[in-house]
């Protein structure tokens, strides 16, 4: 044992040895902090006891060979060795009694093998990925303006089960829209029932309201210009240029415009020199012409439903805010010039469309196991996910780090989509990615797709900068 004791010496190990071992050790150099065992009876200085030092957990390794006695004993005889090495068991101290392990294992200690943690389950042996806590920019709240909803409840508890800590909701509902402080009052007043992940509220732009929502730019997140959406369109480009003036330069600009809409929001914000994000590109045109401003340097970004990249046209033919499958190909060539996977309005459309309950939460919990099973087929990576719901979102949105938060995630066992109260077009189908556990707040929120009691409630995260916001101008006296 004598070269092994002195490879754990050469390691930096602190070593302790009883009376005929440390004396043994100190003849070859070794040094060792003598611990001696004495009866219950006997006074002992802890610093020298070794039933203390087990007691107390303060040796890692206990290597103690029983001695090979060839005489009999009375069969209550406890000797003092059995009594240390019962004790390193009680307190969960390893132990090691037999010469050849004990070289192995400090030979194995000496030459540094990886410990690495796989993460890996060590019951069903399938492999899972921790992500931080996800962002869905584009949440969908059919009644997010309308008196006594709770939309924004059910949207965040479905998002929180699905992995989503973060979500930014549209102004734009079914029947309502944010548009003023009046009815940014409303959806305020609704959030107040309570939410099971952070949120961030925007504005819409409207024909006549800019002046209007440049007083409230302080309480939401972003401004929203929509053309193609279920309510409240801007039917004129030339309506958009007076939000480009009044819209502070530090929040977001975002829009769905289209075609030829989409052309004109790009040179006008080229001319003002703003960041602007295009939301919910379908066609192939539209993720084209996003990648050539991109190209000659426009500041411009853009997120693709993920209900976008999966279902199209060809299985559903009337559904026309769908892509059709040209499309689609095409927004998974430029994959690249996608920043963001998003959520959006295009599954309760496409419920609606096919007659079925078109609930708020519908799509959120399929959009993790589409884009893994994605993965699992070779067309996406994790840091592709993680880069569009996280990274991007986070920098593009400028939003908060959610320190606490993590979303764990089994990607390699294959399962059967069941059905369930909220619809999906994917039942029967098999999908990869499971969300196993949900960290927010430093707490656990979810597990296995169903929420913690007394889990951590979200904030109102609209009115978060990270930029110093311009102040007034000084008020000067008349002279």
């Amino acid at each position: 044992m004598l070269p092994s004791v002195k490879k754990l010496q050469a390691m930096g190990y602190k070593l302790f040895a009883t009376a005929g071992t440390a004396d043994f050790l100190q003849e070859h150099g070794i040094r060792a902090q003598y611990l001696e065992i004495l009866a219950e009876e006997d006074e002992q200085k802890s610093e020298y006891s070794l039933t203390q030092h087990l007691a107390n957990n303060m040796i890692d390794l206990y290597i103690n060979l029983p001695s090979s006695n060839r005489y009999r004993r009375p069969a209550n005889y406890m000797s003092k060795g059995y009594k240390t090495r019962r004790m390193a068991v009680d307190y969960q101290t390893p132990l090691v009694t037999n010469v050849k392990n004990a070289k192995i294992l400090i030979e194995a200690i000496a030459r540094h093998y990886d410990m690495e943690i796989t993460t890996r389950d060590y019951q069903t042996s399938h492999r899972t990925v921790v992500l931080p806590g996800l962002v869905n920019i584009q949440a969908f709240l059919p009644g997010v303006a309308t008196a006594g909803s709770n939309d924004l409840q059910t949207v965040t508890e479905a998002s929180i089960a699905a992995g989503f800590t973060m979500i930014r909701v549209m102004p734009v509902g079914l029947d309502s829209s944010i548009t003023d402080a009046r009815t940014l009052d409303i959806a305020q007043a609704n959030s107040r029932q309570g939410a099971s992940c952070d949120y961030n509220f925007s504005v819409a732009a409207t024909s006549s309201n800019s002046e209007q929502i440049s007083l409230i730019a302080g309480e939401v997140g972003s401004l929203f210009i929509p053309f193609n959406h279920l309510n409240d369109n801007i039917s004129k480009v030339a309506a958009v240029t007076a939000h480009f003036d009044s819209w502070p330069t530090y929040k977001p600009i975002i829009t769905d415009a289209k075609v030829t809409d989409l052309a004109s929001i790009l040179l006008l914000a080229s001319l003002h020199s703003r960041n602007v994000h295009v939301t919910n590109v379908t066609t192939k045109e539209d993720i084209r012409l996003i990648a050539m401003s991109k190209d000659k340097g426009l500041t411009v970004t853009c997120d693709v439903s993920v209900y976008s990249l999966f279902v199209s046209q060809k299985e559903y033919p009337d559904c026309s805010f769908l892509p059709t499958a040209a499309d689609q190909a095409a927004l998974w060539e430029h994959l690249s010039t996608i920043d963001v996977f998003s959520i959006g309005s295009v599954p309760y459309q496409l419920a609606n469309a096919v007659g079925e309950k078109a609930t708020p939460a519908v799509g959120i919990s399929d959009a993790l196991p589409l884009l893994f099973s994605a993965v699992a087929d070779g067309r996406l990576t994790v840091d592709d996910i993680k880069t569009r719901l996280h990274d991007n979102p986070v920098r593009i949105f400028e939003l908060h780090e959610q320190v606490g938060a993590s979303v764990e995630v089994e990607i390699d066992r294959p399962y059967a989509k069941t059905a369930s109260p909220v619809w999906s077009p994917f039942v029967g189908k098999v999908l990869r990615g499971s969300v196993q556990r949900v960290i927010f707040n430093d707490k656990t929120a979810c597990l296995d797709g169903e929420p913690c009691e007394g889990g951590p409630q979200g904030k109102d995260m609209s009115s978060h900068v990270l930029v110093q916001v311009p102040q007034s101008p000084a008020v000067k006296d008349i002279q």
